[in-house]
């Protein structure tokens, strides 16, 4: 399969450290029992050279492909001795566990070669993983250049149970250029086709909701899920109609008009994760600054003045300012790219976390448990933030902060912080 000219490419941010002072304070702690690595990499492109999209689609009752793309730019070429022609190479290596009883299912280790000379900037193809019926299993995979060896291992839960979840439909663009979706995020100039090899329909639902946007709770606050709102519209298609998706909201296709299990769609705009208007720029602060300001902020006849000032505010040195400026918006992005469900990645709770607090320095990872752990020694640390997974219509990557009052010192500490000119940092 051949990749598409246009490179997805998370840019390797500098993220500025700043120790300080924090309560002495220990969070609640969620233990699952087969945690065993740390995934702190997988929210902080930093930490490798290699930076992969990757796709899960069951492709039968026994086996399920992995595709990943992986950009040749982050590749450094293999010069041979015997002046051949030179190679970039990835490793990949995965373990698939049983997800209830933890034995492994199957495991490889693969050799990817591809020409140093080659013109496409992205490589694109897949693995074929064995698994078999009414399993849920834990896909841990770990991506490296052969030369630079500094890994990137990511985890994946993998539904086998049923025949709807969002893992059965697999969808690539119908423009120009093939590729595969490796997001749940669709743009409105592109069309798109999709394939269901697992006990496929005659006709498919698409329920449509206009877009979502909702601030999150602080840490401490009470906890409150708000519920859902009903489609706007209802509209059936076949699996090989070629479909676009023009407005801004989210589209959840389903094999049933009134289904509960199928696979979301976000459009979130052109441009989308990047921050590219002064009304996102204003919209993104909100953590920093009160409803009122903020309001006052996007009604101004002048909002690039406003937001400007609100920066420069914020210190005395226009040096400092840019920096401030610089990382905050640069872990807005992130939290796009990393958090995004039917609402975009800065207004999750793990992007508000990922925004004030930046990367962790320990995750780890269960089926439907995040734990991030700010300190070099998560055994030591005493600020931990946990998540949960929680089943979500229009989302299979929605974690919810376990949240707690005690968590009301260091976030008045962390937001005090940017708000003296200082990037707050714990690692």
């Amino acid at each position: 399969m051949k990749g598409n000219n246009s490179v997805f490419l998370i840019p390797v941010f500098l993220f500025v450290s700043l120790i300080i002072a924090v309560s002495c304070y220990r969070p609640p702690v969620a233990n699952p029992e087969n945690w065993q690595y740390n995934f702190a990499s997988i929210y902080n492109p930093g930490e490798s050279a290699i930076n992969p999209e990757y796709k899960l689609y069951h492709q039968s009752d026994t086996t399920s492909l992995l595709f990943f793309r992986i950009s040749t730019d982050d590749l450094i070429p293999n010069t041979q001795p015997d002046n051949s022609e030179p190679y970039k190479a990835v490793v990949v290596k995965y373990v698939l566990r049983n997800a209830e009883n933890n034995q492994i299912a199957d495991s490889a280790s693969l050799l990817f070669r591809i020409s140093a000379t080659a013109t496409e900037r992205d490589f694109i193809t897949y693995i074929k993983l064995k698994t078999p019926l009414l399993t849920n299993y834990n896909l841990v995979v770990i991506f490296s250049d052969v030369l630079r060896k500094v890994p990137r291992r990511v985890f994946i839960d993998l539904n086998k149970s049923d025949y709807g979840n969002e893992q059965n439909y697999f969808f690539e663009t119908a423009d120009s250029v093939k590729a595969p979706l490796f997001s749940n995020v669709v743009e409105g100039n592109r069309k798109y086709i999709f394939h269901k090899k697992r006990n496929p329909a005659e006709k498919y639902f698409i329920s449509y909701y206009k877009p979502i946007s909702s601030i999150p709770q602080s840490p401490f606050a009470i906890q409150y899920n708000a519920s859902l709102p009903s489609p706007d519209t209802l509209y059936a298609i076949k699996p090989n109609d070629t479909l676009s998706f023009s407005a801004k909201g989210i589209y959840f296709i389903t094999e049933k008009d009134a289904g509960t299990e199928g696979i979301a769609l976000t459009n979130f705009g052109q441009g989308y994760p990047e921050i590219q208007s002064v009304k996102n720029m204003i919209l993104t602060v909100r953590y920093l600054t009160t409803e009122r300001k903020w309001n006052e902020m996007l009604k101004s006849s002048d909002p690039k003045t406003e937001i400007d000032n609100f920066w420069l505010n914020l210190s005395s040195d226009p040096h400092r300012a840019k920096e401030l400026i610089r990382v905050y918006y640069n872990r807005v992005i992130l939290a796009n790219t990393f958090f995004g469900t039917y609402k975009q990645g800065w207004q999750t709770d793990r992007g508000m976390i990922y925004i004030i607090f930046g990367p962790p320095a320990t995750i780890y990872k269960s089926s439907d448990i995040e734990q991030w752990i700010y300190g070099d020694n998560p055994e030591l640390s005493d600020i931990s933030f946990s998540f949960k997974k929680t089943s979500n219509l229009l989302s299979d990557n929605e974690y919810i902060l376990i949240r707690d009052q005690r968590y009301q010192t260091i976030w008045a500490q962390a937001i005090e912080t940017w708000l003296q000119g200082r990037v707050f940092s714990i690692n």
